[in-house]
């Protein structure tokens, strides 16, 4: 019953066993539990087949604060030019070649980008977006970037994959527009 006692080496044998659950775990417990924006609405779900009925742009990514937490903020504009008006919730969908994570995103007035389209009209400032991303919610790799429109007050939805890449690695995000 010695042993028990947590004297001597079987003390740092517990610390040591702890600080190896902590290391294991952390990031995912912080990640669930604690981080409140860029976390990704839906993992691993069906897409609708790919239409080309869209217009978008992909105008930025960039590291931001938001409420105290280091996200990078995708921005840019999606719309349906056949009915440019109408109520879409905007998703944007990261694809690598393991998963696939949606985005949910809010309409943001950026105007010197959405007033860059020809098919501008006024009323349409719900077609800009960002989209809010945490590093800590990505694996290492390559993600091509797709965006969903889902009609707000209907059930259509249309998907297309951008010409956009975001790059993940160990220390970096990178994103590249394409085009």
């Amino acid at each position: 019953m010695k042993w028990l006692s947590f004297s001597g080496y079987h003390r740092h044998i517990l610390i040591v066993a702890l600080l190896g659950l902590y290391l294991v775990t952390a990031n995912n417990l912080y990640t669930q539990f604690i981080l409140k924006h860029g976390k990704p609405a839906q993992v691993e779900f069906n897409l609708p087949a790919e239409s080309g009925e869209m217009t978008y742009k992909l105008a930025e990514m960039r590291p931001v604060r938001v409420d105290g937490e280091d996200v990078y903020q995708l921005k840019g504009f999606a719309f349906n030019p056949a009915s440019k008006t109408t109520d879409y919730r905007i998703t944007v969908v990261l694809i690598s070649e393991e998963t696939r994570l949606a985005f949910k995103t809010q309409p943001v007035d950026f105007p010197s980008i959405i007033r860059s389209s020809k098919l501008f009209e006024p009323g349409m400032d719900d077609a800009e977006f960002r989209a809010l991303i945490s590093k800590r919610v990505l694996d290492s790799g390559t993600y091509r970037i797709g965006i969903l429109l889902e009609e707000k007050y209907g059930e259509g939805k249309i998907f297309t994959m951008t010409e956009g890449t975001l790059f993940k690695t160990a220390n970096t995000v990178r994103f590249k527009a394409g085009l």
